[in-house]
């Protein structure tokens, strides 16, 4: 609820046009679609150093379905983030414009070999704790879409597609 409320004061306050005095507030120049979904990404502050990633899913009808804020400084490859130029290229990357799109099939998800903790091998992916391997073996099959978002310096947030359901199946931990 509160991520959802975060989510519509970021996108209100820069779709409203409301001024940040030297600030660092924009969106991601692109959006990235997800089955009939939009990934979106928005950075809210006053300056680039202090300001916030959110990242938002919307249906097609432009209704919130998932959101996940951090402070940006967090986010892998914030480094080199230093005007709202240089971030609206930052939101691009969270959510996987340069990569694709950051889109893939269930189908695509690492192995869960039988009797492992979890699956993938020297990057592991870390299942959310109600994803069992018969679970996790049910999203492989279905080959639904996938889409993952940068989370952290080492680790992207997965999501998955099944049905009319959007939820968060794990992360996927990449070399940082």
């Amino acid at each position: 609820m509160i991520k959802t409320a975060i989510a519509a004061f970021g996108f209100l306050a820069l779709s409203s046009g409301a001024a940040f005095a030297d600030g660092c507030a924009t969106t991601s120049s692109e959006s990235v679609s997800f089955g009939d979904n939009i990934a979106e990404a928005v950075a809210i502050g006053d300056d680039c150093a202090n300001s916030v990633a959110l990242i938002i899913v919307r249906d097609g009808d432009g209704a919130p379905l998932y959101s996940h804020a951090t402070p940006a400084r967090y986010l892998f490859g914030f480094y080199e983030v230093t005007d709202e130029r240089s971030m609206a290229d930052f939101l691009d990357e969270l959510i996987g414009v340069q990569f694709g799109g950051g889109a893939l099939t269930s189908s695509e998800l690492p192995e869960w070999p039988e009797g492992a903790d979890f699956p993938g091998g020297e990057f592991p992916f870390y299942p959310e704790e109600w994803v069992d391997r018969g679970e996790y073996l049910r999203f492989q099959s279905m080959d639904a879409p996938v889409w993952c978002h940068v989370q952290g310096q080492e680790s992207s947030a997965c999501l998955i597609i099944d049905g009319d359901r959007l939820y968060k199946i794990g992360v996927q931990t990449f070399p940082g």
